[in-house]
C-alpha cells in the first residue's frame, strides 16, 4: 500500500481536531505509542509518518542544547513541555493570543 487514499474511500466529511478528515480516508499512519495504524485515525498520525521516527531527517538547523527531532516525543503528554496536539494544554491561559479570539481551545490542534 502507498500510503495514498484509496480513491473510493475520500469523502467530503468534515471533522474536529485530531480526529482525521474525510480527505484522508484510509490513510496509513504512526500512532503516538510509535506503532503503525492503517487507517489513520488521528490527523497527527499522518504528520508521524515522516516527521516521527523516521530515520532520514535532517538534523537540526539551530543547534540545541538537546539534540532530538522526533515530534512525537515533542508532542508527548509526559514530555514537561510537551506541544498541546495529542490531547489539551495544562493551561488554557496563554499570554500572546490577541484577546478578540474568543476560546484558547479553539485553536488547539488536538
Amino acid at each position: 500500500m502507498s500510503g495514498l487514499p484509496y480513491p473510493h474511500a475520500v469523502t467530503n466529511v468534515a471533522a474536529s481536531a485530531p480526529n482525521v478528515k474525510g480527505y484522508s480516508a484510509n490513510v496509513i499512519g504512526i500512532n503516538q505509542a510509535g506503532s503503525p495504524v492503517n487507517p489513520v485515525s488521528y490527523q497527527y498520525e499522518i504528520c508521524y509518518r515522516c516527521h516521527a521516527d523516521s530515520p532520514n531527517k535532517p538534523a537540526p538547523a539551530i543547534p540545541r542544547q538537546i539534540v532530538q527531532n522526533n515530534v512525537r516525543l515533542e508532542f508527548d503528554l509526559n514530555n514537561p513541555s510537551f506541544h498541546p496536539v495529542v490531547g489539551p494544554g495544562k493551561s488554557s491561559n496563554v499570554p500572546g493570543f490577541d484577546s478578540a479570539y474568543d476560546s484558547f481551545q479553539h485553536y488547539l490542534l488536538y
